[in-house]
């Protein structure tokens, strides 16, 4: 069993399925083999301010993004429950790359959150390999195709914030 806490602190509401994001976990969880065992994610949906500070604290990097996550590191001590980590999720990006399009708002939440669950999984995406395993991934547990399965970031999104 899966429980994912989620704190939303943006101004975005409605714009998920508490409900879809348990049971996408428990499908990828089952799928990639994990033990049948309770597990915790907690899942935070911020502003590009909130996630900017993390990014520039976490990775250098003083701009906002899309989805940050956080794994349990190794010494992190295991109980009944095994936490998995954190995943941060910039809702005024999401709303900033498709604005008006409720339904693309919802498939690119889902589209983040799978991302951000197997890079807490261990998945990475460094080389031409890891990233095509990720997107075949990600087609397989959303039930999309290929080229959706993966997040592209807009260079529009970039030039509207410079300004």
């Amino acid at each position: 069993m899966v429980q994912v806490y989620i704190e939303n602190l943006s101004i975005f509401k409605k714009t998920y399925s508490p409900i879809k994001f348990k049971k996408m976990a428990e499908k990828i969880l089952r799928s990639e083999g994990l033990p049948e065992k309770d597990y915790e994610i907690s899942l935070v949906f911020c502003d590009n301010d909130f996630i900017k500070s993390l990014n520039k604290t976490y990775r250098n990097k003083n701009k906002p993004t899309d989805v940050l996550s956080f794994s349990v590191p190794p010494e992190f001590p295991v109980g009944e429950i095994q936490y998995l980590g954190e995943i941060v999720i910039s809702l005024e990006t999401v709303f900033d790359k498709y604005p008006n399009n409720l339904e693309k708002i919802k498939q690119e939440v889902y589209l983040l959150y799978c991302h951000a669950l197997l890079h807490l999984l261990g998945y990475t995406h460094d080389t031409p390999k890891q990233r095509r395993e990720m997107m075949e991934k990600q087609s397989k547990y959303l039930n999309i195709d290929l080229e959706s399965a993966w997040i592209k970031y807009s260079k529009d999104i970039e030039k509207r914030r410079e300004k």
